[in-house]
């Protein structure tokens, strides 16, 4: 077979797999070495393992401009990690040694101090919403002041925020902005969540489908609401923990409707439990009362499924 060279190889041997050959001849390999400040940072571990560069530190390179972009990808990489973990001065860079053999890559991380989130904002969008502000306490949404602002408390805020909200009737919040404002002055955090409440909203009429052998009655009777009561998702939670722990469902879905009705009541479209076999509800009954310290009920020491709601 007829040498080819580097060059010729790329022009046009690609067919026999000369290009990929030429590639690793021509390629260049390097080092990569960590500096972070503190040393003994507690996210300097987690630096390394996101590094592209330490990642493919065995594989060759086909040029410093590659490299150089593959560094400037992990300072990229590396500044957004630390943004989310409450390192919003962080001072990230790489520096390319092509004068060393093989080449050289440092990459300096200086951490900077954690910032804390040092207040949270809720308030209701324009022309929406109760005139009063809605007291929620921060707690409630899962933030402590003075922890640090990290990204996933700060996002977690969100979906605690609209079951807060669903507690006190608003079924159909949401959340319409959010802003983090970082203040380098004073070295912290601040959030500001913009909401559009809608109206409150009352329980309506329950429909149940869904279930064949367990009678209806029994599964109404478990509804921890009364229509007309104002609509609270502790309430619904509440349902569903009865109607799983009464060992006749394997699953239990409520919902409501998408939308208020004119009487400013919300239907509650459906309530579908899935229903286990009677045999797997008996014994589920016996584990429950055997727990609870109780003795089965029925003539053979059985629960009368019956009794548990079967038709």
């Amino acid at each position: 077979m007829q040498a080819v060279s580097a060059a010729e190889g790329v022009a046009e041997g690609a067919a026999d797999g000369v290009t990929e050959r030429a590639a690793e001849v021509t390629g260049l390999a390097y080092i990569v070495a960590f500096e972070t400040v503190p040393p003994n940072s507690p996210v300097a571990d987690a630096i390394e393992e996101i590094s592209r560069l330490r990642e493919l530190s065995k594989e060759k390179v086909a040029s410093l401009v590659g490299l150089q972009r593959r560094a400037d990808e992990d300072v990229e990489k590396i500044t957004s990690l630390l943004r989310s973990k409450g390192y919003y001065s962080a001072r990230v860079s790489a520096n390319v040694d092509a004068d060393k053999s093989p080449v050289g890559v440092t990459v300096t991380v200086n951490t900077g101090p954690v910032y804390p989130i040092m207040g949270i904002e809720i308030e209701n969008a324009a022309g929406t919403g109760p005139a009063e502000p809605i007291g929620i306490e921060h707690k409630s949404l899962g933030i402590d002041l003075a922890a640090p602002g990290e990204a996933g408390a700060i996002a977690g805020a969100k979906p605690k925020l609209l079951r807060a909200l669903e507690d006190r009737s608003f079924a159909f919040a949401k959340v319409v902005g959010q802003r983090v404002v970082v203040d380098h002055d004073a070295r912290g955090v601040f959030v500001h969540l913009t909401i559009d409440t809608g109206p409150p909203v009352r329980f309506g009429d329950v429909t149940v489908e869904g279930n064949v052998d367990v009678e209806t009655n029994f599964i109404l009777r478990r509804v921890s609401w009364a229509k007309g009561a104002f609509y609270s998702r502790k309430a619904v939670d509440l349902t569903r923990q009865k109607l799983s722990e009464s060992g006749l469902f394997s699953g239990v879905t409520i919902s409501n409707a998408e939308n208020r009705a004119a009487d400013g009541t919300v239907a509650m479209k459906t309530l579908s439990p899935k229903e286990r076999s009677r045999r797997l509800a008996a014994v589920s009954g016996i584990r429950r009362r055997m727990a609870r310290g109780s003795k089965p009920s029925g003539p053979t020491g059985t629960c009368s499924a019956l009794a548990n709601g079967f038709r």
